[in-house]
């Protein structure tokens, strides 16, 4: 495009209004060509809210002009700080009074100034405080936020205290107020931002054009939907001397400044009823109800411009208003209350079927509104034409809480589902793991060392890369820190610190020892050497990882010593670098990661103003510092890329996109509250342009509604995930949909209704089900509200193509492999009939469950530990052994609780192991243990079986199984086939069976007697067996026992069929069967317990009288 004549600009204060971003760029990039700049070589300026909005604007220029070059984006701060500036050369820097500098600024005060601290006005700070330097912090940080609001929006409070005056007479917070601040001006001088301005304004007001038009010879203000008057000051002096046009979406092309919402109307009645003809007269009676509702923000800063006398421009441009979208925004543009009053025009609308520019979703919880996003976004790409993924805007509140979800779901879809998108505004802390992982270092340093904190840190690649471990090593790790029970703390000494005995058990240093002794000593070797238990596991090249491990531990230890005391923030920020050289490893990615880390390190030791040194903090305050610094959203990166953007709510962000949805909008979470500050004086009186978090969020709303073209969605959790109860959305959302169901018809065909006796759900909301494989996906009518494109989901509802079965319900004959087996085999196969078809014919693989390491030493053992240490004390165990000796070794090994609570322990686990060991003896008698070999040929379907092997245990011709615990079902049964085995194999040597174990801390005492007939029998359970290698059967062995058992008493099915049912969904104190996936999957898939009201299954109730029948007959406990 040619570049226009230069003619003179015209100064002052233009306004241009539209409820069309793009009318207003439009108009700007017009204005940049008709009318160009005096000096090509000088930039325009152009102030925007965010760097979201300046991409925009430069696209659009650029594609309005052919080009957008040599044009300065600035926020409203740099046009005082960094444009103007330059006008009062004399003013001192503002740097100081920045609002993190003030922080350590307020503290240092705090700490340091003895005469300011023995105010009596300085009491309520004192008792606060309370010697905490966390709290100090803290507070400094409240008290620096509310001094860098009092400049911009109380300046008349600073000037009073400057001048050593009062604001608020009588006002106890003021009073301490007005000294700090007077402190702070004498540490750092004068040259906070209000005398900046106060100085530019006075050189505005005097200077001539020239030298302003300078540095700014036009300045435009873009997309601020309010500014405080700090800058509408500086706006207003500049526009004597420069054109300044502000461009302002605004919603109504109607004057609209005397809309007030009901709160404010029953303040300006004095609490007075309403009054239509006191209304009409003081112009309270209501208009448009969202705009009234929502509307305060923009409405007073309109206002404000009005007030600057600004020349106005109307821009809104006539659209097609074809959808419920469009109607509605007309709706506001004209200030029409449709539904209301007795204009033909403000005439309720109805609403095509079809119609869905505005969606409003009620879901169950967050990963449920992330899934429906994604369904929805796929139906707007099928039918808007021509829409691209660059042309959605997905907005929440705290994105951060969101991106997990919308990560989780929109990368998991197949390829040709696939939606490009970026997620912008997260944190350094949670966008960069070198982030996180330095501050989970600086926790870890005043920290007990836990071992499920220390897993946790390398976790973290950089961490791990550095020690050079990698993942399966850090597997390896967490099994060793079980098996050498190292629960917390460096070692003894480290513990003393805290003001506990240093008793260095359980420690990371006599872990260390322990493995690093087991992996001298030979593998067999368990006695205490030097005091010390050898600890298994390290064995090969593990050696040079458990060297490894040994490295980061020592780091530890340099950790807590480094981080330990007092010092500077310069010698803070010292240390803190040196820790992330020794605990990271330095690459190309982690040193780009590690940009916002290093910035916040190096900007703690160097604060302007503060001078070199300062007073000394510890960890505490300087790791909340830091965790603020990481904490704020990072610079906007991502926005406007050509996907879908994902960011949050944050005020000033109204680019107009065809699509945008809203997640989040729930009750009391949105508009969301500030935290409150009790001393901050401008709650006091509010005054116009006064900030508020809620109005800004409900003006957010509003400009978001406006900024739609095709499609407004919002979603919100309405039902409870636990009890399916009713949640409400937020209350911006609850005003839209009662304006919509008062000013517009909706069909009644596909109304939504709320299940039971609830009020019914409004036409505007679909309520989706709690799973996204629910029938009411596929049972509603074509075209209806509720719908899905995933195909997981419709194969889960058996709605898509059929998969086929995980396990089929009959598998190919086995081969003349499974005919022959070992007494293992078979007793394993009647333990858990489920798992053996799954791991040994399907070569199914379950990943076993490891141990994880505790954060805690045993104070008191669970039933677990007792049974594990039982069983340790029995292996070995001589009568009349000395237990001196095992106590050591156990004691040294970490099994036991510290102290008296560990002799205590240990006698009840040695008075148990003899009593049962005593039992044993009394069983064997004489004679000696031995393993007798089993060779049996047995009829079984389509052929015989072949069982061979061994069966150890046989002492005297009795088969004898011990268990440091209660005699279980499945203890019994393998007890059973063995018995039944040797009895068919020896039927002269082994004739009867013992099981020994402990009930209720007494010996239990299970035996059987001996079998008739053993091979009659074993070929029932073979017949069995062969069933269940071809398929699922509907056997689990403690149900089955207990329907056998209580057919057994009583003789009736259906009540032994219910207590079975009672022993597989577990009860008090007793835990459920079911929780066995493999036993679960086989008798869900079979409908074993399927029927609520007890009924027989009669292959279950076959299979376990076949099974259990002969089994109770010959078994008897006794004590």
């Amino acid at each position: 495009m040619p570049r226009a004549a230069h003619t003179p600009l015209e100064a002052g204060l233009f306004l241009r209004t539209s409820n069309d971003l793009n009318a207003l760029a439009d108009r700007l990039a017009r204005m940049v060509a008709e009318a160009p700049l005096g000096d090509p070589l000088r930039p325009e300026i152009v102030v925007v809210p965010t760097r979201g909005m300046g991409r925009w604007l430069s696209l659009r220029l650029a594609r309005a002009t052919g080009v957008c070059a040599h044009t300065r984006f600035i926020f409203p701060n740099r046009l005082v700080t960094d444009v103007l500036r330059p006008l009062v050369p004399e003013a001192d820097d503002p740097a100081p009074f920045d609002r993190d500098n003030l922080t350590w600024a307020v503290a240092d005060l705090l700490r340091t100034d003895v005469g300011l601290a023995e105010r009596p006005e300085t009491a309520p700070i004192r008792q606060y405080i309370g010697g905490s330097e966390l709290r100090l912090y803290q507070l400094a940080s409240r008290i620096a936020d509310t001094f860098d609001q009092y400049l911009v929006y109380r300046p008349d409070f600073i000037r009073a205290w400057e001048t050593g005056g009062r604001r608020l007479p009588g006002d106890a917070d003021e009073a301490w107020q007005a000294l700090v601040w007077r402190a702070l001006l004498e540490r750092l001088g004068g040259g906070h931002r209000l005398r900046l301005q106060e100085r530019l304004l006075a050189c505005l007001e005097r200077g001539p054009r020239a030298s302003v038009a300078a540095l700014a010879e036009r300045v435009s203000v873009f997309g601020l939907p309010t500014l405080p008057p700090y800058h509408l000051a500086v706006l207003a002096a500049l526009a004597r001397h420069v054109p300044v046009y502000i461009h302002l979406l605004t919603p109504s092309a109607e004057y609209w400044g005397d809309l007030r919402s009901e709160r404010e109307r029953r303040r300006l009645r004095g609490g007075r009823p309403a009054d239509p003809e006191l209304d009409r007269e003081f112009h309270l009676e209501a208009r448009q109800p969202l705009l009234e509702a929502w509307g305060k923000t923009g409405r007073d800063f309109l206002e404000a411009l009005l007030d600057l006398d600004a020349q106005a421009e109307e821009l809104f441009p006539q659209r097609e208003r074809r959808h419920l979208l469009g109607r509605l925004q007309a709706d506001l543009e004209q200030l029409v209350n449709r539904g209301r009053g007795k204009n033909p025009e403000a005439a309720p609308l109805p609403v095509a079927p079809d119609d869905r520019s505005i969606r409003v979703v009620s879901c169950h919880s967050l990963m449920r509104e992330a899934e429906v996003l994604h369904d929805h976004l796929l139906d707007c790409f099928a039918t808007l034409p021509d829409l691209a993924p660059g042309d959605i805007l997905v907005l929440a509140p705290d994105i951060e809480t969101y991106a997990p979800y919308l990560r989780a779901v929109f990368d998991s879809v197949p390829p040709g589902r696939r939606i490009p998108y970026t997620i912008t505004d997260r944190s350094p802390r949670r966008e960069s793991p070198v982030a996180e992982a330095f501050l989970t270092l600086l926790r870890l340093a005043d920290s007990r060392f836990t071992a499920p904190d220390v897993l946790a840190l390398l976790e973290f690649v950089p961490v791990r890369e550095r020690f050079a471990l990698t993942a399966d090593d850090l597997e390896r790790i967490r099994g060793w820190l079980v098996g050498a029970n190292i629960r917390w703390g460096l070692d003894g000494p480290s513990k003393e610190r805290l003001g506990l005995p240093p008793e260095p058990t359980h420690t990371w240093r006599a872990g260390l020892d322990r493995l690093l002794l087991g992996y001298a000593l030979p593998p067999e070797a368990d006695a205490l050497f030097g005091g010390i238990a050898p600890a298994a596991g390290v064995e090969g090249d593990g050696a040079a990882v458990l060297g490894r491990l040994a490295e980061l531990v020592a780091a530890f230890g340099r950790l807590a010593r480094t981080l330990d005391g007092s010092v500077t923030r310069r010698e803070w920020a010292r240390r803190l670098a040196v820790l992330l050289d020794e605990f990271f490893v330095r690459s190309e990615d982690v040193d780009r990661e590690t940009e916002c880390l290093l910035a916040a390190i190096h900007d703690l030791g160097e604060l302007p103003g503060l001078g070199d040194e300062g007073p000394a903090y510890g960890l505490d305050a300087v790791r909340h510092s830091l965790e603020e610094t990481l904490g704020q959203p990072a610079v906007e990166f991502g926005f406007l890329t050509g996907r879908v953007t994902c960011c949050s709510m944050v005020p000033m962000r109204s680019i107009p996109f065809r699509v945008i949805a809203l997640l989040g909008l729930n009750d009391a979470e949105f508009p969301r509250q500030a935290p409150e500050c009790g001393f901050d004086l401008m709650r006091r009186e509010h005054r116009i342009l006064d900030r508020s978090r809620r109005d800004e969020d409900r003006y957010l709303f509003l400009e978001s509604l406006l900024s739609a073209r095709d499609v407004f969605y919002i979603s919100y959790i309405g039902r409870h995930a636990r009890d399916n109860s009713a949640l409400q959305p937020a209350v911006v959302v609850s005003q839209l949909i009662d304006y919509i169901d008062q000013g517009y018809r909706f069909p009644d065909a596909g109304r939504q209704q709320a299940p039971g006796d609830e009020p019914p759900v409004p036409r505007l909301v679909v309520e989706h089900p709690l799973q996204p494989f629910s029938e009411r996906y596929f049972t509603g009518p074509p075209g209806g509200a509720l719908f899905t494109f995933s195909e997981a989901a419709a194969q889960a509802a058996g709605r898509g193509p059929a998969a086929a079965p995980a396990v089929p319900s009959r598998l190919p004959p086995a081969g003349p492999e499974w005919r022959v087996m070992t007494p293992g085999q078979l007793t394993e196969f009647f333990r858990n009939p489920a798992k053996f078809l799954l791991v040994n014919r399907l070569q199914a693989r379950f990943e076993r469950e490891e141990a994880e390491p505790s954060g805690e030493e045993p104070f008191a053992l669970d039933s677990l530990a007792k049974y594990c240490l039982k069983d340790a004390v029995l292996t070995g165990l001589a009568i009349g052994a000395d237990p001196g000796p095992t106590r050591a070794r156990l004691q040294a090994a970490g099994e036991l609780p510290p102290g008296t609570a560990g002799q205590v322990a240990f006698a009840e686990l040695w008075r148990e192991a003899v009593a049962i060991r005593e039992r044993v003896a009394q069983a064997q008698g004489d004679a000696e243990t031995e393993s007798m070999a089993v060779e049996l040929a047995l009829p079984g379907p389509d052929g015989p079986l072949t069982i061979r092997g061994a069966v150890g245990g046989v002492s005297g011709g009795t088969l004898l199984r011990v268990r440091p615990g209660a005699i279980r079902a499945v203890d019994r049964l393998s007890l059973w086939v063995e018995l039944l085995l040797l009895s068919a194999a020896h039927p002269d040597r082994v004739s009867r069976g013992v099981f020994i174990g402990m009930k209720k801390k007494d010996v239990d005492h299970w035996s059987i007697a001996p079998i008739p007939d053993p091979a009659a029998v074993l070929a029932r359970l073979l017949e069995v067996f062969w069933e269940g290698v071809h398929g699922f059967i509907p056997f689990a062995p403690r149900s089955s026992e207990k329907f056998a058992a209580e057919f057994r008493k009583q003789g009736d099915t259906a009540r032994a069929m219910r207590a079975a049912q009672d022993e597989w969904l577990g009860g008090y104190r007793k835990s459920p069967e079911a929780d066995d996936f493999c036993l679960r999957l086989a008798l869900d898939r079979l409908g074993v317990f399927a029927s609520e009201g007890g009924g027989v299954h009669e292959e279950f109730a076959r299979l376990a009288l076949t099974v259990f029948e002969p089994l109770l007959d010959s078994g008897e406990e006794t004590r």
